[in-house]
């Protein structure tokens, strides 16, 4: 999951390239129409692997194009239908409101249709993605019907996605002055300077010949120049060599007066100077062999005087508006290092989070909810602490001088960050008992059948370990080994002033819990199973199995909040584990009541021994235990760390746009999925090289110390902003 986020946001970029080469409109249709493909070969899967093996590549690819590819694409068709910024308020809103929707609808759906059986198996993931597979394509028949209200055609100057390939173009740029150790600075006001037609013939001047027409009249007189193009060489030698540093100033001049000035300069050529009422001065040079050089005895003034220069001035103005907003969010571009470290902790709520809902008691006023529906607080939360944080809380930050900062108020967030992992680490301290054991460690329980009380010898390659079991009860051995490990067991017991011996071999494999029961025959002890326990709770019911040696079949009930009859043979010992409602219960065996008001709680899992001798004897033993601490108590965490969230991304890319430019914000938008892409990165890497522990406490804990550091990073970077 966090592969496919960090492949997903790291192609904010992508989309831009792939959207300014072949269109916005094409580049969102193509993404679509792949993750369609996507989607439905998840049923291609289920049939057959063989066949399959290479299209299950295509959701994991496609996933990447469809958090990455269309976002600027959409972007930039938005942008051309926004007219003002109350269109632009409402296009964001609904966006927000939509995704939104989107995610409560996800949440709520998945662990149900994930519950139905279908096509053979237990859970139903085929049906999950075939509505989504429904939904998405009835989704992009709405978007093609509406193809002939978008402009599929973008001016470049307006298109995000051409803005990024510029600003590309730019950090190359840089990174080559950086490598030939220039004057980044002096190179970058002289590229800002310099026009597009001076760039594209970087070696040549066109200058020369001047012809000036003037027509006078009563009023006014307009003098018109033309220039004649001839070629001539900027590095002629040193006196006459082009300073390239030097712009000169490109403007139309039109007198308004009848007084005339005229003056000549024997050295540079002719020098024609023209007053008028508002001071203005016009210089023409009509030399047939001038040299623009800023030498002082052949400085030349060089005007333009047609439109087309115009129109090449407000170019100029407007590449060199976004050349230095590129320049001023490279400035600011080191207060996005800590960010994906704090991306990679809040995307933990997706995983961590859950993992703790899975533990805690799921019922509300008789009603059962899945753990998987704590996700939906989420974005209900998002929609709610945004409102809460512009109307409330930034009235009250404001009051406070050092939190009228937008830089400290990111700080804010993330100390709230690190306040939210401390609350979740205390919570794990209280639930982690209702866990199952550590799933990388083998274990292997053995239990007492019988009606006597038996020694144990466990003997490996490294250790001893020297048991006593009473009767009906059980031990459990640990091995925390990465492989198969083998092991010598040694059973003495002493039954009926007999002494009973029996040696075996087993094994404890990693990732599993296996039980072996001891039970007594006529004249011998003997030992059953492994039986593999059940891997995981289940979030609103309780795990039960039985163990049983009995003399001859029976028939086992239990009544309570639901009745179930279980038929117990003789040949047999164990009854595989069954789900069933929580609640008090009674154990009866052939309308002998065993136990009675026995507790099954919800997410528990239990076992149920059952033995014969002369009578019958059962004792239930709680292999792990049930939930009960709310599910609620998610909440404060929950809020603390959404709020966070909302202060560092709403306060963050606000304080970068307000560095940069308006212009700029499609960039900083791109660099924050960026972020993001890196946080879920270093989840991957932290997983692959198992950094944590697998106590979740700990975990929490580590994450905890994190983000703390990150804060501190944090001030650090920021206190020159």
């Amino acid at each position: 999951m966090h592969t496919n986020f960090t492949l997903g946001y790291f192609c904010a970029f992508t989309g831009a390239f792939v959207a300014a080469k072949i269109g916005s409109y094409i580049t969102v249709i193509a993404a679509t129409v792949a993750t369609l493909l996507a989607f439905s070969c998840i049923f291609g899967i289920s049939f057959s692997y063989e066949h399959a093996r290479v299209l299950s590549v295509l959701p994991f690819s496609t996933y990447f194009a469809l958090r990455g590819i269309p976002r600027i694409a959409l972007s930039a068709l938005a942008k051309c239908l926004i007219k003002d910024i109350h269109m632009e308020i409402n296009y964001s809103t609904t966006l927000v409101v939509s995704t939104t929707i989107a995610s409560i609808t996800a949440s709520i759906l998945s662990p149900v249709f994930k519950e139905i059986s279908c096509l053979g198996s237990d859970k139903c993931y085929q049906l999950l993605f075939g509505v989504d597979f429904i939904i998405l394509f009835i989704g992009t028949v709405e978007f093609l019907a509406g193809a002939n209200y978008y402009r599929t055609n973008l001016p470049v100057e307006n298109d995000p996605a051409q803005l990024s390939l510029k600003f590309l173009s730019f950090v190359m740029e840089k990174v080559k002055q950086k490598l030939r150790h220039s004057d980044s600075d002096s190179d970058e006001e002289d590229f800002i300077a310099v026009s597009k037609s001076r760039k594209s013939n970087a070696n040549k001047i066109t200058n020369t010949q001047v012809t000036i027409d003037r027509n006078t009249d009563t009023d006014s007189s307009t003098i018109r120049v033309s220039i004649t193009s001839t070629s001539i060489n900027r590095n002629t030698d040193t006196d006459t060599s082009v300073n390239r540093r030097t712009v000169m100033p490109t403007n139309i001049y039109t007198r308004t007066d009848t007084s005339k000035n005229r003056s000549t300069n024997t050295d540079a050529g002719m020098n024609r100077s023209t007053n008028t009422d508002a001071g203005m001065n016009r210089s023409t040079n009509t030399n047939t062999s001038m040299n623009r050089s800023t030498n002082t005895d052949s400085i030349i003034k060089k005007n333009a005087f047609t439109d087309a220069d115009v129109d090449s001035d407000n170019d100029e103005d407007s590449e060199e508006k976004i050349r230095t907003s590129m320049k001023n969010f490279l400035d600011v571009f080191p207060l996005l290092i800590p960010v994906p470290m704090f991306w990679a902790l809040y995307d933990q709520q997706v995983t961590l989070f859950l993992l703790q809902a899975e533990v805690m008691y799921h019922k509300i006023f008789n009603f059962y909810i899945y753990p998987e529906w704590i996700l939906v607080m989420q974005p209900i939360l998002s929609i709610l602490l945004q409102y809460f944080h512009i109307i409330v809380l930034t009235r009250v930050m404001d009051n406070f001088k050092n939190l009228r900062s937008l830089v400290n108020r990111v700080f804010l967030g993330l100390l709230l960050g690190a306040i939210s992992f401390a609350i979740a680490t205390f919570l794990e301290a209280q639930i982690e008992r209702s866990r199952l054991d550590s799933p990388t460690q083998g274990i292997l329980n053995l239990f007492n059948g019988s009606n006597c009380t038996i020694q144990l010898g466990v003997y490996t390659d490294v250790d001893e370990v020297q048991k006593t079991i009473a009767p009906r009860n059980y031990v459990k051995l640990y091995e925390n080994r990465s492989s198969l490990h083998i092991i010598e067991i040694e059973i003495e017991a002493y039954c009926a002033n007999e002494n009973f011996t029996k040696s075996f071999s087993s094994n404890i494999s990693t990732r599993k819990t296996l039980t072996h029961m001891v039970i007594m025959s006529p004249g011998a002890i003997d030992l059953v199973g492994p039986y593999e326990d059940i891997k995981s709770k289940h979030p609103i019911l309780a795990y039960v199995r039985l163990l049983y040696s009995i003399n001859n079949t029976k028939t086992l009930r239990l009544v309570g909040p639901e009745t179930r009859e279980i038929k117990l043979n003789q040949e047999g010992h164990y009854y595989p584990d069954f789900l069933i409602k929580e609640g008090l219960y009674n154990i009866t065996i052939d309308e002998k009541m065993l136990k009675e008001n026995v507790k099954f709680g919800l997410g528990g899992i239990y076992s149920i021994l059952i033995q014969e001798d002369d009578h019958l004897e059962a004792k239930v033993h709680t292999l792990t235990k049930a939930n009960n601490i709310s599910i609620f108590w998610l909440l404060p965490q929950m809020i603390l760390l959404t709020l966070s969230e909302i202060l560092i991304s709403y306060n963050g890319i606000r304080y970068l746009i307000f560095r940069t430019s308006s212009e700029m914000k499609i960039i900083v938008e791109a660099f924050w999925f960026l972020s993001v892409a890196a946080g879920n990165f270093i989840i991957v890497l932290d997983l692959i090289i198992n950094l944590c522990s697998f106590r979740k406490i700990y975990i929490f804990l580590q994450y905890t110390a994190f983000m703390i550091l990150n804060s501190i990073l944090h001030l650090f970077i920021s206190t020159p902003y």
